[in-house]
């Protein structure tokens, strides 16, 4: 059963958290930030232009291109500091 990320525990630590079909905010930013374990990855299937990280996470947006649909979609990696 999927939880929203306020349910989750904060003694659980996670390697890789992705997130679709939300719009991503500072207050999940940082709910997501709390739940990774240092070197661990957020996948935001979107870019995030708006929305800066913090000095422990970095924060690359990829674009790409779906040739079929000729659409372009985006993915944004934050990288939490080991």
């Amino acid at each position: 059963v999927p939880l929203s990320i306020e349910h989750i525990k904060q003694t659980v630590r996670y390697d890789l958290v992705t997130l679709r079909l939300v719009k991503l905010d500072k207050s999940i930013l940082k709910s997501v930030e709390r739940l990774l374990l240092p070197g661990s990855v957020f996948i935001y299937f979107s870019s995030t232009p708006l929305i800066s990280a913090s000095t422990s996470i970095t924060k690359e947006t990829y674009t790409y291109q779906i040739d079929s649909q000729n659409i372009t979609k985006s993915l944004t990696i934050f990288k939490k500091s080991s």
